[in-house]
């Protein structure tokens, strides 16, 4: 008994996380994968999972799984392209000599 308690506690607090996450305005793909794993967390069927959202189960799975390893990073956007080789004031200063 103690166990399932401590795990509900557990499932709550996840999904509380989630909400707030959710709740901050994150991009798009993020906001999606957020309510897959908050509805998944729920015990939402993943039928009308995939029907609301318009994923795979198996990404739905995915997830879910980066989610319970990883939390609120797992499903964050990844890699997003290297910082500029220029400052934006070099990036004026070229536009400008190219005129």
């Amino acid at each position: 008994m103690r166990n399932f308690l401590l795990e509900h506690q557990q499932k709550v607090d996840k999904i509380s996380v989630l909400t707030e996450f959710i709740q901050g305005n994150p991009d798009s793909r993020e906001l999606k994968r957020a309510i897959a794993v908050k509805m998944a967390l729920e015990d939402k069927p993943y039928f009308n999972i995939t029907q609301l959202l318009g994923m795979r189960k198996s990404c739905i799975t995915k997830w879910k799984n980066k989610f319970e390893a990883q939390g609120i990073d797992g499903i964050k956007l990844g890699y997003q392209g290297r910082k500029s080789y220029l400052s934006p004031q070099e990036r004026i200063d070229v536009k400008l000599i190219g005129i």
